[in-house]
């Protein structure tokens, strides 16, 4: 509630660039609710319980086959989505809502892979029966956008679309460094990287 009346404040409710922002924001939400959460997580922590009590080691390659997934899908919908945006603010009229919605949900997408990345991350340490930071790390995208928006924006800029520009910038790269955040309890656990072939992987399957 506190970020949307500081976006609401900031942007105004009458110029149209809200409705705009607003948009390009649900454009990642809305893939985060099909492949973050919900049906997935609820395919994936089940088969995570099951390893982590039976091997550890199984346990870890399945965290990676299923976070090299759902970032190959991230990816390949945000450049999907980068290309629609990219043809959709070139037959706009300049300096019109419609390109500027274009514009903003360009910005946004790759917060799809961010939100995709953090939601497995999640979802591995609450299986692992870890909850404080990695609770505690999801507020800081709002945290971010609530400083960018009540304090930083409105010293930059009067202009209500290049403040959505640079608000839209803030959240994304907030969301970045969440990832970072939700990475450190995950390596604490015994997390690392490893390259697992998705092709014919009976876990990718079952997922």
């Amino acid at each position: 509630m506190g970020r949307d009346v500081a976006t609401a404040a900031l942007l105004g409710t009458a110029s149209g660039v809200l409705d705009c922002f607003v948009f390009g924001f649900q454009v990642p939400q809305f893939a985060r609710r099909l492949f973050g959460d919900g049906a997935q997580s609820a395919s994936y922590l089940p088969l995570l319980s099951q390893r982590l009590d039976s091997d550890v080691d199984d346990a870890w390659e399945l965290v990676n086959a299923n976070l090299s997934l759902w970032l190959l899908i991230s990816a390949a919908l945000t450049l999907v989505g980068e290309a629609a945006c990219f043809a959709g603010w070139w037959w706009s009229p300049p300096d019109s809502m419609q390109s500027l919605a274009f514009r903003l949900t360009a910005i946004f997408l790759p917060y799809m892979v961010f939100l995709c990345t953090m939601a497995q991350a999640v979802s591995t340490l609450h299986a692992m029966g870890k909850f404080g930071l990695a609770v505690l790390c999801t507020v800081w995208v709002n945290v971010i956008w609530l400083v960018t928006a009540g304090w930083i924006v409105p010293t930059l800029t009067d202009n209500s679309t290049d403040q959505a520009m640079i608000l839209a910038v803030a959240i994304v790269g907030a969301a970045a460094l969440q990832c970072v955040l939700v990475a450190i309890p995950l390596f604490r656990a015994g997390y690392r990287w490893a390259r697992v072939p998705l092709r014919g992987n009976a876990d990718v399957r079952t997922i």
